[in-house]
């Protein structure tokens, strides 16, 4: 039996719709507080400085710090979050999916950068983007 509830996420200003299944959440990275923010992906993988580019990911909160190397974007909020639940698929992965929406700083010379999330739930995995310049 699938069960619809509304709850407040403390990393979020909004609340939040969880699927529940038998009262027990799908999504189990709900807030990230204890994993820590995690990048899946950057969109474009690379462009221009200042450019606008999108992070996905999950563990985001209302106040992150986006290091493109040893520059740092401080502040930038979530912008976007969609609850997933998923029943037998292996490959799909629960949980709430958020977006972070960034401009390359204009003073990034062209090459090859670590992309880190930093909040007060901890510090992302590095991920590689490329500015083009």
């Amino acid at each position: 039996m699938w069960v619809w509830k509304t709850v407040n996420l403390r990393a979020c200003i909004r609340p939040a719709v969880i699927l529940l299944f038998s009262s027990v959440c799908l999504a189990q990275a709900v807030t990230g507080s204890i994993a820590g923010p995690r990048i899946e992906s950057i969109s474009p993988a690379s462009a221009t400085a200042g450019s606008r580019v999108i992070i996905t990911g999950n563990g985001l909160t209302n106040d992150n710090a986006i290091y493109f190397g040893t520059t740092t974007i401080r502040h930038v909020r979530s912008t976007a979050i969609a609850g997933i639940a998923c029943t037998t698929d292996p490959n799909c992965h629960s949980g709430i999916v958020q977006t972070l929406e960034i401009v390359i700083p204009k003073r990034l010379a062209r090459g090859t950068y670590r992309v880190v999330v930093e909040n007060e739930t901890g510090k992302s995995k590095a991920h590689l983007f490329h500015v083009t310049r």
